[in-house]
């Protein structure tokens, strides 16, 4: 039978689209390495070749390949090889993979299917929330008949608020929705569907192959209509619908699941013989059920999203931290260099990078970066890139090197739409010589003691993005008293109230009224300016400066 696997990411890029990969005749391997069928080679919970489904007469094994943090299938963790079977759930790392498996002779669990015929627009009985409502609040003398109805219904009302009172995870909720509704009114089937994104989608279910008209959907959801078909076998206007006939159908209800004026879903119920038939009181009871049910659902919709918020908070903050443990805790101190830096995420985590490297000969390395996005991907794209560039620094000499081997090995990590800017250079500071790269960067400002203000832009394109790319290497010398100044764009274009970018002719200027001090001083001085022209504005980016003074 035809098989798939939808993969989902979680964590860093949730949100992405699902990948949806048929299976064929041959094993599928996935891992880190790029030699798997599905490579994923940014996720550090895998292992290089992690996990394997294999095709296996007309069934498909899952097998877990020794791998370091394993694979859990519907929540337990895999030992061996184990057979998939139609809405399995797999995660390894932060991927989330439900496997899913046609079944063609299985019936559809509901079917919504157009008349064969026209039909006449008579006899169904329908109401709505309103209405009954309304009705409630104006006794008459024929409400006196009902007494042990409503008494009933009374009572299968408590049993639904007690119920529904207690906490219990969507899935269970819907369960237990449906299992109130049919027992209230007798139903021998039923269906609790909901709409996710404008498309019904079925959540609980006693029975299988329902058969619910175009009609009776379109009634109940665009309509918001209660509808009972007392009868389905006399009922004129359902003569056409055969197949509720050849399923035994004699009596149904159809309600929405609504809250106020929006409805989030439809219960459907039917019952077959002439005991089973449904009247109007059940409808009734069963309109007002699906309302109670359908605020129970929205608030446990809300319950969840605070749950995930609340988890997504947590680990944010966890990385932040994590991310602040890459960043150096304070310049080093050296001879001939005054350094000092200074670096804002625009949310909990960013994609700013600097860091001061030893370098071979006595040079200081220095690499100020900016990944492309904001948050959680670009952080961890970011510490992706400080690992490597830690490397790079301690083996090759020529900043252009460094740069180009960068490019090379963040192309396999860097999604499509994910690309890295970045200055890196060799301080030497017996002489004052600086030999950069400049890879798509915002340039540098060199402020010379004697006035002038000079830019560091060569170097070449951004890295992550294209093979086989070529930099130059630029050169400066800093006499004492010159500063350099490398910023991320966040600086540039922070906007002030008139929606006026701060632009690098401000922050030169901004280094220069901060006086003659020490690096720390004059940088926090351009901090101090920045934050005077945002005003009650806020930063919309990333925000990193570092400042190398040579002293006088």
């Amino acid at each position: 039978m035809p098989s798939r696997l939808i993969v989902t990411q979680t964590g860093a890029r949730a949100g992405e689209p699902p990948r949806t990969i048929e299976l064929g005749r041959k094993a599928v391997t996935l891992g880190r390495s790029l030699e798997n069928a599905l490579p994923y080679p940014d996720e550090r919970g895998l292992s290089r070749t992690h996990v394997s489904f294999e095709p296996d007469g007309g069934r498909c094994l899952v097998r877990d390949l020794e791998s370091l943090n394993g694979t859990f299938v519907n929540g337990k963790r895999l030992a061996g090889a184990q057979e998939l079977r139609d809405g399995d759930q797999i995660q390894v790392a932060s991927l989330q993979i439900r496997f899913s498996q046609d079944a063609p002779t299985r019936p559809a669990e509901v079917t919504f299917e157009a008349p064969a015929t026209a039909h006449s627009d008579a006899p169904a009985q329908v109401t709505n929330l309103q209405t009954i409502l309304f009705r409630s609040k104006q006794p008459t003398q024929s409400d006196v008949p009902a007494l042990d109805s409503r008494r009933m219904a009374a009572e299968a009302l408590l049993r639904v608020g007690r119920e529904l009172a207690r906490n219990q995870p969507l899935a269970e909720l819907f369960e237990t929705i449906l299992r109130l509704a049919t027992s209230a009114v007798g139903a021998e089937r039923g269906v609790l569907i909901t709409l996710q994104n404008g498309r019904p989608t079925v959540q609980a279910r006693q029975g299988t192959d329902f058969r619910i008209s175009h009609r009776v959907r379109d009634q109940v959801l665009d309509e918001k209509l209660s509808l009972l078909i007392r009868d389905v076998q006399v009922d004129p206007s359902w003569e056409a619908h055969q197949s509720l006939v050849a399923q035994g159908v004699r009596s149904l209800m159809a309600v929405p699941l609504q809250t106020d004026e929006k409805v989030i879903g439809m219960l459907y119920l039917d019952s077959a013989g002439s005991k089973g038939k449904f009247d109007a009181h059940d409808l009734e009871l069963l309109t007002v059920m699906a309302n109670v049910a359908a605020i129970r659902i929205e608030r446990e919709h809300l319950i969840e999203a605070q749950r995930a918020a609340e988890m997504l908070e947590r680990e944010l903050s966890q990385a932040a931290e994590i991310q602040r443990q890459c960043l150096p805790e304070k310049p080093p101190e050296m001879p001939g260099a005054d350094l000092a830096a200074i670096s804002r995420p625009c949310y909990t985590v960013g994609g700013d990078y600097y860091d001061f490297l030893p370098a071979k000969r006595g040079r200081l390395g220095l690499v100020v970066a900016d990944v492309a996005g904001k948050g959680l991907s670009a952080a961890l794209l970011m510490m992706n890139l400080q690992a490597r560039v830690q490397v790079l620094a301690a083996e090759l000499e020529d900043p252009s090197a460094v740069v180009a081997r960068l490019n090379e090995m963040l192309l396999p990590v860097c999604p499509a739409n994910r690309f890295v800017t970045l200055v890196f250079g060799f301080f030497d500071p017996s002489t004052g010589e600086m030999h950069y790269s400049n890879a798509g960067h915002e340039p540098p400002l060199l402020v010379r003691a004697a006035g002038g203000v000079e830019t560091l832009a060569e170097g070449g394109p951004v890295v992550g993005l294209l093979p086989n790319l070529q930099f130059a290497t630029g050169r400066c010398t800093l006499t004492p008293g010159d500063a350099l100044v490398f910023f991320s764009d966040g600086l540039t274009e922070a906007r002030g109230p008139a929606g006026e970018e701060f632009g690098p002719e401000r922050i030169a200027a901004a280094f220069r009224e901060a006086g003659p001090g020490s690096a720390s001083e004059r940088l926090h001085g351009v901090a101090r300016r920045v934050s005077e022209w945002l005003g009650e504005s806020t930063f919309h980016d990333d925000m990193t400066v570092v400042t190398l003074l040579r002293p006088s």
